[in-house]
């Protein structure tokens, strides 16, 4: 430091105009900011602010002794690059007299931040056959618990995302699988061994691949047409031949993803029927809805089998 933080003058510290002439009792006052997220850390913790000077006051509050009765950062020459360190002045009145005292400021990246500026991860996520809903749920619980997406490859039917939290990693590979079924694989592999406390560090690899089937699909299993409303290690949806709800595990049993198509009713009374969307022909649904004659619904075709959406 070459200037005087209490009034500029050129000096390696506070000058002696400046020193007050009353000692008070007071702890280094020491801050460590993140330069990408506005955290300080304070009692080995890093926390959000949105002003610094709110950070100086709270801190100056607690390492001075005293009853003060106002608190000032002097806020000049502040660092902003990562590994810089200034000391800034604090002016504090306590009763009729005027103190000046420094405050360490060192600007660096907190313990994510960090993570995130190089080639640092703990994990890759293999994502298969998965759709745009899928991939944005896996972006947005990634941004909400502060993982970060070191590497982003996008291969064959699918992408590879290396990730900063392998924990974190675990966990979302579980909710894939449980709200959208699917293949789970996960592995973990030696990487190196810690220090300090000689345990082993591994990287973990979860293998995700998607079903051939989403909530909204109608598949045709056992018999049965289903029109799928919710997916885990089970599929739970309308049973279209018999009008209720069903739940049943697909898991090693044929099925079929019926594609739906467009058509109009040609007939209500007595029973419905639809234009066939080939052949152009009348023909009878084996469910009931109402409807108006002539009105545009969507079908699906279950092997000469004709059921409405």
């Amino acid at each position: 430091m070459e200037f005087c933080p209490g009034c500029g003058k050129k000096s390696k510290s506070i000058c002696k105009d400046c020193k007050p002439q009353k000692e008070i009792n007071a702890k280094d006052i020491y801050i460590k900011l993140c330069v990408e997220c506005s955290k300080y850390f304070y009692k080995n913790k890093w926390h959000k602010y949105t002003e610094l000077s709110t950070v100086i006051k709270k801190i100056t509050k607690e390492s001075v002794n005293e009853k003060i009765d106002s608190i000032n950062p002097i806020l000049n020459d502040l660092p902003v690059k990562p590994g810089v360190q200034r000391e800034l002045g604090v002016e504090l009145i306590i009763g009729d007299d005027k103190f000046i005292i420094p405050a360490n400021i060192e600007v660096t990246y907190c313990n994510i931040c960090s993570k995130q500026q190089g080639d640092y991860f703990e994990g890759t996520l293999q994502l298969r056959n998965v759709n745009e809903n899928i991939i944005m749920f896996v972006k947005k619980y990634f941004k909400k618990n502060s993982v970060f997406i070191s590497k982003e490859n996008k291969v064959r039917n699918g992408y590879d995302l290396t990730v900063t939290d392998k924990k974190k990693l675990q966990t979302l590979g579980s909710m894939l699988q449980k709200n959208h079924g699917g293949i789970l694989k996960i592995t973990a592999k030696h990487f190196s061994q810690d220090r300090q406390t000689s345990k082993f560090v591994y990287r973990v690899n979860a293998f995700y691949e998607a079903p051939d089937y989403k909530i909204g699909d109608v598949i045709s299993v056992e018999k049965k047409v289903i029109l799928i409303h919710k997916i885990s290690k089970t599929i739970q949806g309308l049973d279209l031949r018999q009008n209720k709800n069903t739940t049943i595990d697909i898991k090693d049993k044929e099925f079929e993803v019926l594609k739906p198509t467009k058509t109009r009713i040609s007939k209500i009374h007595p029973s419905i029927e639809v234009l066939d969307p080939v052949t152009f022909q009348s023909v009878p649904t084996v469910n009931q809805k109402l409807v108006k004659n002539g009105e545009k619904v969507r079908i699906v075709n279950d092997n000469g089998l004709y059921y409405l959406l």
